[in-house]
């Protein structure tokens, strides 16, 4: 069993703002993983960051949590394997 494979799953979930896709991360399962939709630290940090010249996030913004597309989850480990 190579090391890789022997490390446990946890499953990638992608947050929305206000329906775009913003950040991706691991957690134990869809409870946790929305449980950052209220930390105020998670806000704070998104309003802190723009996307040609607009914040990510606005206070007021919808924040939805959701399973990563294929995609994502391809994109998470291409970041993750980079740091």
């Amino acid at each position: 069993m190579s090391e890789e494979s022997s490390v446990a799953y946890r499953p990638i979930f992608t947050m929305e703002v206000d329906g775009k896709p913003v950040i991706a991360f691991e957690a134990n399962g869809l409870a946790e993983a929305r449980e950052l939709c209220s930390e105020r630290w998670l806000k704070d940090d998104l309003a802190a960051l723009a996307s040609g010249g607009v914040p990510i996030y606005k206070t007021g913004a919808k924040l939805q949590v959701r399973r990563a597309t294929d995609e994502e989850i391809e994109m998470y480990g291409d970041a993750e394997r980079s740091v």
